[in-house]
């Protein structure tokens, strides 16, 4: 593979307003926003890095000097290191047996340096070494807690500590009634009820077949942990709702942008019979405003978030804009501004500059942001 860097130097001076129904004192910090990109590749030798999942099933390690990507083809563990930017090692894994993977779909290193693999319904914690490893069934007859008919949802955020799994729950084929905390050592389930799964359900697509239901649209709750505090939030509603750990309520706050909607609106068709009718309700989503994730800057002690919203059509294509919102460490908003900024694919802070990936030739590359307010 080519050890290849490239320089992006792009010194851009922006400025706009913004309000919100949580104003900060510090008025809009993007007003004179000043932020440079370094694209940089990481070098893997004469191997390969597995590129084919995008890194969705990836960590960071809580030093931040490595990236810990999984490849389920070959079942091997691939160890990056991002402050000499090479591929250091990689682990073979077996798939069964007592020190068996499953079939993961995320992984998370804990402080203490545990390993864990998460599937649908459970959780397999390695030890440092990866020379053990406990299975955690994560179903009803295993969690304390769960009502009769009750089920945890599919996104699931293990704590920094390794203690606890943080997911939703609720019955199924209904609403995603709350937060549910599960102690990963008594599988105790804590069940913290919230307003965001109804008013996501709405949004749900069915798909009908001679009158038998065949698929649904999975409307996500994008779950976070900043500094013991859970954070619940939609792609539907500038807002978040927080949680914090070891406490029973909830707290939402919500948002006003001068820019976007706050909002995606309530569709008037949900329900199709036809493959064309589907792909026309999934087309009509496309062009509502989605919210992004948080991702949070330990060294600034900030939240960034970047929201999509339809720009223009051209034909058959559909042009979005990009809009970055800096919040606090208390999720109070700080400013917002328009970017060309890509809103979707894995994303890490790291000694407080945003890492974005970027495949560049089936190569794994980096876009490096650096801000300056």
């Amino acid at each position: 593979m080519k050890n290849l860097y490239y320089l992006i130097l792009l010194s851009l001076i922006f400025s706009c307003g913004n309000e919100s129904s949580e104003k900060a004192d510090s008025g809009n910090i993007l007003e004179n926003l000043i932020f440079t990109v370094d694209t940089v590749m990481v070098d893997a030798g004469d191997d390969i890095i597995s590129l084919q999942w995008n890194l969705s099933i990836s960590t960071l390690s809580n030093d931040q000097k490595y990236l810990f990507n999984f490849n389920p083809k070959t079942n091997q563990l691939e160890v990056i290191d991002l402050e000499m930017l090479k591929l250091k090692e990689k682990f073979s894994l077996e798939r069964e047996g007592p020190l068996g993977t499953g079939n993961p779909r995320g992984i998370h290193l804990d402080e203490r340096g545990r390993l864990f693999m998460i599937a649908f319904n459970e959780v397999r914690i390695y030890s440092p070494s990866l020379d053990s490893m406990q299975l955690i069934k994560l179903n009803a007859d295993n969690l304390n807690g769960l009502n009769a008919g009750e089920s945890i949802g599919t996104e699931f955020k293990i704590t920094d500590d390794g203690s606890m799994l943080i997911t939703t729950y609720g019955i199924a084929k209904n609403a995603q009634q709350g937060l549910a905390i599960i102690s990963l050592d008594g599988l105790q389930v804590k069940k913290v009820p919230f307003e965001l799964g109804q008013k996501i359900q709405p949004f749900v697509r069915s798909f009908y077949m001679d009158g038998r239901l065949m698929s649904q649209s999975v409307e996500s709750i994008y779950l976070n942990e900043i500094e013991g505090v859970v954070l619940a939030s939609s792609p539907h509603f500038n807002e978040v709702h927080q949680m914090v750990l070891g406490k029973d309520s909830i707290s939402v706050k919500k948002y006003f942008s001068e820019i976007t909607k706050n909002s995606k609106p309530i569709p008037t068709k949900t329900k199709s019979e036809t493959f064309e009718e589907m792909e026309a309700l999934y087309l009509e989503s496309r062009r509502q405003v989605d919210f992004g994730r948080f991702y949070f800057d330990a060294k600034g002690k900030m939240a960034w978030r970047v929201t999509n919203e339809l720009d223009q059509e051209i034909g058959d294509s559909l042009i979005f804009r990009q809009v970055l919102t800096v919040f606090d460490e208390k999720m109070n908003p700080l400013g917002e501004k328009v970017l060309k900024f890509d809103a979707f694919g894995y994303k890490f802070f790291k000694d407080g500059k945003l890492w974005s990936y970027v495949n560049v030739q089936d190569e794994l590359g980096f876009a490096v942001i650096d801000f300056k307010f």
